[in-house]
């Protein structure tokens, strides 16, 4: 057995649900008349940055845009944060030493994905035109995340190995150097009988004395690693049963909690798990872990793993994200709304608030966004921490016309 101990207190004891009012929608600038996809969004010394794909395959580009606590919008057009040849696509950001650190995947060695970065400052200047690489290099290194632990930027990202993929992971200081060379390994798959060999998207976060990442394992389980000094401790914990994608992360200063998309495929007609969704995990405590062939499973010593759902309806959620605003976490997540007798099919974004101990503030979820003329997709949540939360999203237009772009909505919800 391995012991590790997660350095994270104690959860505090529950407080009364706290109003908080939600703004009307408003669009961030098209990038030349192109369709939005897959923001991001941080806080950070004043501002927030959303940052966005515009554009798909090989016209896409890496742009952002800042607004101020009041929701104002102070880009009138987007910044242009890298505009190289062929595709760069899923953006991240984090905040940390003064200036935001976005990343992508990139394509302009039209060979195969690497992993640029570039720095903002919040007065809305672009350091690095174009990125620079963190990691290339031969066959695919896709979809990073990124955060900073309090010295340095942390940025993960999927490395193809010919069979699957790993979770590597390398440092970028604030004058925008890489530690790291071409990036460490962080995880790998088990090498388990007919699983597949891959690691998931990843997700990372600060921890103070260092960071955690969590990525799907082999389809099995949702796994988290400690990461030190760009170098991990080995695996911490995973979540009690299902396959985990899209982790996502968020801190109260006194512990973390993840939220992630759970769904378990069950085979024949049945697509899956009724009840499947997204949960709640506080990371506290002390935690087991046990080896089988099937790779290493962990489980909280004494009990059960601290999941809730957040969703009661049982529905299909996907790409969580999560924001602490000071008195509680803010969750949104989308959700393909679907009728049997109804057309058409479209996506939604929902949102609720849940407490430092992970109960839900509110009765149920509400809808923020998304219709079946104008659906919602994939939201990113930020906040300043004392009472002003951020929720953008993918809003796609009431048209059927091409030339209708879709565009990045937002939504401010402050407490009171």
């Amino acid at each position: 057995m391995i012991r590790t101990l997660i350095t994270c207190m104690a959860v505090l004891t529950s407080f009364p649900a706290i109003a908080a009012t939600l703004s009307s929608e408003a669009h961030l600038p098209a990038h030349a008349s192109t369709h939005a996809h897959a923001p991001a969004a941080v806080w950070g010394d004043d501002v927030f940055l959303v940052v966005w794909q515009a554009g798909r395959n090989e016209q896409a580009d890496i742009v952002g845009a800042r607004l101020n606590k009041e929701g104002k919008v102070l880009d009138t057009t987007p910044l242009v944060i890298c505009q190289a040849r062929d595709e760069q696509a899923r953006p991240r950001v984090a905040f940390g030493t003064g200036q935001f650190l976005v990343v992508w995947q990139d394509l302009r060695s039209e060979r195969d994905y690497d992993v640029y970065a570039a720095r903002v400052t919040p007065d809305g200047k672009v350091l690095d035109a174009d990125g620079f690489p963190v990691t290339t290099g031969e066959k695919n290194q896709a979809e990073p995340a990124v955060c900073h632990d309090g010295s340095a930027y942390q940025v993960v990202w999927r490395h193809y190995y010919g069979r699957g993929y790993h979770i590597h992971g390398g440092r970028v200081e604030a004058k925008g150097k890489v530690l790291d060379g071409a990036g460490m390994l962080l995880a790998t798959p088990p090498k388990a009988y007919l699983a597949p060999w891959n690691m998931g998207t990843p997700g990372v976060f600060s921890l103070g004395d260092g960071c955690v990442v969590a990525a799907a394992r082999s389809g099995r389980w949702l796994c988290l690693w400690r990461i030190r000094d760009g170098k991990t401790d080995g695996p911490v914990v995973s979540d009690p049963g299902g396959m985990g994608t899209d982790p996502a992360f968020a801190s109260d200063g006194k512990h973390v909690l993840m939220v992630f998309t759970t769904f378990m495929n069950t085979g024949g007609r049945s697509s899956g798990r009724r009840d499947s969704g997204m949960l709640l995990l506080p990371l506290e405590g002390e935690w087991v872990a046990e080896t089988s062939r099937f790779g290493t499973h962990f489980t909280r010593e004494g009990g059960a793993l601290a999941a809730r759902q957040l969703m009661e309806s049982g529905r299909y959620v996907r790409h969580p994200s999560v924001a602490w605003d000071g008195d509680a976490y803010v969750v949104a997540w989308d959700v393909p709304i679907r009728h049997r007798r109804q057309l058409p099919h479209y996506d939604a974004v929902f949102l609720r608030r849940f407490s430092s101990e992970g109960k839900a503030l509110s009765e149920e979820e509400e809808q923020i966004a998304g219709s079946p003329d104008t659906p919602a997709y994939r939201p990113a949540v930020a906040s300043d921490g004392t009472g002003t939360t951020l929720v953008a999203y993918e809003r796609h237009p009431d048209s059927t016309d091409p030339d209708v772009p879709i565009v990045i909505a937002f939504r401010t919800l402050k407490g009171t």
